[in-house]
């Protein structure tokens, strides 16, 4: 797994930002830059995605896998105390991490298998801080699956010059927001890579990670009898055990986190304070001043 690093490595207050779905960690250079100041910043690319290899077994691209990733790399680097910005699908890795530290045994049902992560691999990792962008224990299924479905055409796509490729990302992500030119180009330099061999510019990510989303929480792929029998995500047992001081970031427009779902989560668990930005649907990127002074503002200021 490649992980990329903004500040001072000896800098003990060290924040992880963990990228979205089929995205990687790119889209978050702007805001690693400005927390740098400050902090530590680690921006692993998943599994499967950026910079990081692709598996030979396809069956180990779902959450277990990931936290067994971050759990890795916090022991290498000797990291004990964390802040995690986990934007979707690592906000939900987020929400892993953050409880798990909290019990001798972690046991989460999903209805279809059960996992069990064990307090001996995770005892020295302490979540101190979590931010939730756009993404909650209960999840738009049928959204999500639209996402997935259109994520799955994206493997055939290949573009002959970087230009067609930021156009691609202009509408495929229209949901993002508002961006400047500079800020498409980086969102667009963090969902392809350079095709050495003929020039052409293709997607990051391993298709196989496309299998369905839900295979990333359940470890397999799943019958349709099971899809249609959950329709919904929900992991509420999981939020509900979170203790850390945590800030729930929300797209107005977003169809992944409906409201109704945000105005639960700040009633419950680790009773976030929420913060909604206008004309953004799924996700907020953290790259408007805006938004990257509601992250700055929540982390804790500490000293060395």
């Amino acid at each position: 797994m490649v992980v990329r690093e903004w500040g001072r490595k000896d800098n003990p207050n060290v924040v992880i930002c963990l990228h979205g779905y089929t995205r990687s960690s790119g889209d978050f250079s702007i805001l690693a830059g400005e927390l740098s100041r400050e902090f530590r910043v680690l921006c692993p690319d998943l599994i499967g995605r950026g910079k990081s290899s692709w598996l030979q077994n396809k069956n180990f691209y779902n959450i277990p896998q990931y936290i067994s990733d971050l759990i890795d790399m916090c022991s290498q680097l000797s990291l004990s105390k964390v802040h995690i910005i986990g934007t979707s699908l690592g906000g939900l890795l987020g929400m892993f991490l953050a409880t798990s530290a909290i019990k001798d045994e972690l046991t989460f049902s999903l209805n279809v298998k059960q996992y069990f992560l064990k307090k001996k691999n995770l005892n020295n990792i302490i979540v101190e801080s979590l931010i939730l962008n756009d993404v909650g224990p209960e999840i738009n299924f049928s959204k999500l699956e639209e996402l997935a479905s259109l994520a799955r055409k994206e493997k055939f796509l290949e573009f002959f010059d970087f230009a067609e490729a930021k156009n691609y990302v202009k509408r495929s992500f229209k949901e993002f927001g508002f961006h400047s030119n500079n800020q498409w180009r980086i969102l667009t330099e963090a969902f392809v890579r350079k095709n050495e061999i003929s020039n052409s510019y293709i997607i990051h990510y391993d298709p196989a990670i496309l299998a369905s989303p839900l295979s990333h929480i359940y470890g397999e792929n799943l019958s349709t009898k099971n899809i249609e029998a959950i329709r919904n995500l929900n992991l509420w047992t999981i939020y509900d055990l979170i203790t850390c001081p945590t800030l729930l970031v929300r797209g107005e427009q977003s169809k992944i986190l409906s409201r109704d779902i945000a105005l639960k989560m700040i009633d419950r668990g680790p009773k976030p304070m929420m913060v909604e930005f206008e004309g953004v649907g799924h996700v907020p990127t953290l790259m408007h001043l805006n938004q990257i002074s509601v992250v700055k503002n929540f982390l804790p200021k500490k000293k060395d």
